[in-house]
């Protein structure tokens, strides 16, 4: 997505990686374990796809003139399950240390606009997935709920790695079949930061962003 390779791994996990919770339009099967109602992660993220549906099926917004209104309010929603500052903080991993507060700024929110602009196209483009929510693990103020992906006759396993703050529980990572996005991140930033600058890692971001953009 940033650095350019033939079928980059990285490609691959992002299109999972924002979309399964919504990818059970269709047909939602949804396996839920204790707690209150609304209180636990697993809770919680069947209510953001409940969310999604109603926007995804609001005829109001299915013409072109309103795509970006619809596309707004899928983002809201977004917004509220996922923390794109920690997910970047994480993504960038002691390099976030290094650079100013101006430069962390400008790359969470470049990275955040990455990350939803793929999750948007790809709930546009939903079909007949599938996602079976099966467990979840809690420690403290941090979850794990893992599910699988159901296309085709095919498994994938994905994982969400969930803080809670406050009374909701924020996604912070997607394990796509035992592989951490945010560790795919951070790897390719690491190499490219071992050559260029943060202001040349930023530039990049800013390009892939606007290119997906003309989309």
């Amino acid at each position: 997505m940033i650095m350019k390779t033939k079928t980059p791994l990285i490609l691959k996990l992002c299109l999972f990686s924002l979309i399964a919770i919504v990818a059970m339009l269709t047909k939602p099967h949804y396996s839920l374990a204790g707690g209150r109602p609304g209180s636990d992660p697993i809770d919680q993220l069947k209510q953001t796809v409940d969310q999604l549906t109603t926007i995804m099926g609001d005829n109001s917004l299915a013409s072109k003139d309103r795509r970006m209104d619809r596309r707004q309010k899928i983002i809201q929603v977004v917004d509220h399950r996922f923390n794109f500052k920690l997910m970047s903080k994480l993504a960038l991993g002691k390099h976030w240390e290094e650079i100013g507060p101006n430069y962390k700024e400008l790359f969470s929110s470049l990275f955040a606009d990455l990350l939803k602009n793929t999750y948007i196209r790809r709930v546009e483009a939903y079909s007949d997935e599938q996602v079976v929510f099966s467990d979840q693990v809690i420690k403290k103020n941090v979850a794990m709920v893992r599910s699988s992906f159901l296309k085709n006759n095919a498994s994938l396993s994905i994982d969400y790695k969930l803080r809670k703050e406050g009374s909701q529980w924020m996604v912070f990572d997607v394990i796509i079949e035992g592989a951490s996005i945010i560790k795919q991140y951070r790897r390719q930033f690491s190499t490219i930061l071992k050559k260029e600058s943060i202001g040349e890692l930023i530039a990049r971001l800013k390009e892939k962003v606007e290119a997906q953009e003309q989309i």
